[in-house]
């Protein structure tokens, strides 16, 4: 435990460093760096002299976004943990590139936001994060098994946020904690599920396909999971995000996001993911938010948005021109504690799930109260801990439970 030296200072030349993360001895006592900031690795000799770096910024073989761990294998090959590219990437002695294992999802052989890894005889061991779970490979990238990770098991939710139904009855859920998506079908058991960063929201278009709102990001799925179209990135501009938290899509076709964060307002693409529109913007006023993280779209292209902390939800037109705006803050009927899902019925009545208070509320097309349920906080059968996401199918509610990390169905009341 007695001090020694020191070396490297902050900064991008070389023996210089950016938030480094991950540190490795070779037999011969190089130093191994991954300079996690500088999107590199550098390594270093016994005497802490410079001796290379390697990597840049970038998704292509041998660049990182976040290279957090770093070891060596009983071959003296150099394994780097790529975080943001959601793989590990393996080196010779010299820093030449060899090979890569893994992309961003929840099976076995893929990873989200992995950050430690370990060597051990002709074994690699993984630290997958965001998965809460260890994976080991062999020195050659294949998946051998894994450990931990059962609240990641296929059908268990962490912090889901949405749900969205299929004209076939499924329910898909925007698994948060988990960066996934589960579909299960409409006796609640278990069928498919596909990886997607950070999902807040969904909405599924007349072709069945599966859009997924994803804070900076806006993705268009197959069915199958499959990935056909991504937009934006972060930012203020038309066409960009910053804290999209939900999509609706109308039977045109239309999408609708709304941002909760920066931006505070709703965005209209087609449905090739062209923008078209926006309206809003922060404030307490007629066709202003504050925090809205829900959307939904009536049959007649009508735009409702749970306006969470104002306490309300407003309604537009298709032109986004404001039409009105219901309740107030409180635990009333009719009143509300954030707000934070929002769905339409066959009927055209209007469910809002109102988070805090623990219950949905059931409005008339105009905006009148009619019922709720719920309204008690727990973990029992119709009980909720602050849920958010909702949606409707037939004679059935679908709620996000969100922190009882499930989702429960009711019938109308």
């Amino acid at each position: 435990g007695t001090y020694q030296s020191q070396f490297g200072k902050e900064g991008t030349g070389n023996g210089e460093f950016k938030s480094p993360e991950g540190i490795a001895i070779d037999s011969e006592g190089n130093i191994l760096v991954a300079d996690t900031g500088n999107n590199r690795y550098q390594e270093f000799n016994s005497a802490a002299e410079f001796v290379r770096k390697v990597g840049s910024e970038g998704t292509g073989s041998g660049q990182f976004k976040s290279p957090r761990g770093i070891a060596v294998d009983s071959e003296e090959k150099v394994w780097v943990v790529d975080s943001s590219n959601h793989r590990i990437q393996r080196f010779s002695a010299k820093g030449g590139y060899l090979t890569q294992v893994g992309q961003y999802g929840p099976n076995d052989g893929q990873f989200v936001g992995p950050s430690g890894i370990a060597s051990s005889g002709a074994s690699i061991w993984v630290a997958d994060t965001a998965n809460d779970r260890v994976q080991q490979f062999t020195q050659s990238g294949e998946f051998t098994r894994r450990f931990g990770g059962e609240s990641a098991g296929a059908g268990r939710l962490s912090g889901s946020r949405d749900v969205a139904v299929d004209g076939s009855g499924n329910a898909w859920v925007a698994d948060t904690a988990h960066n996934r998506v589960q579909k299960f079908n409409s006796s609640g058991e278990f069928v498919s599920q596909f990886g997607t960063p950070t999902p807040q929201g969904i909405g599924i278009d007349p072709e069945g396909d599966i859009w997924v709102a994803g804070y900076t990001q806006l993705r268009e799925y197959a069915p199958t999971g499959e990935l056909k179209l991504s937009l934006g990135s972060i930012g203020s501009g038309e066409g960009q995000f910053f804290g999209a938290s939900d999509v609706a899509v109308d039977g045109f076709g239309n999408v609708w996001v709304v941002e909760s964060d920066f931006n505070t307002r709703v965005q209209r693409f087609n449905d090739k993911g062209e923008y078209q529109s926006n309206f809003g913007k922060f404030g307490t006023g007629n066709g202003e938010f504050k925090e809205p993280q829900a959307i939904a779209v009536d049959s007649e292209g009508n735009v409702l948005v749970a306006d969470t902390a104002n306490n309300r939800y407003q309604e537009f037109n298709s032109s986004g021109e404001f039409v009105r705006k219901v309740g107030s803050e409180g635990s009333g009927n009719g009143q509300f504690k954030s707000p934070r899902g929002i769905s339409i019925d066959p009927e055209g009545d209007i469910w809002v799930v109102d988070s805090l208070n623990s219950r949905i509320q059931q409005f008339t097309a105009k905006g009148a109260y009619l019922s709720q349920c719920g309204g008690t906080y727990g973990p029992n059968d119709g009980q909720f801990v602050e849920p958010r996401g909702i949606a409707l199918s037939g004679s059935s509610v679908w709620v996000a439970d969100t922190k009882n990390d499930r989702v429960q169905q009711l019938s109308y009341p």
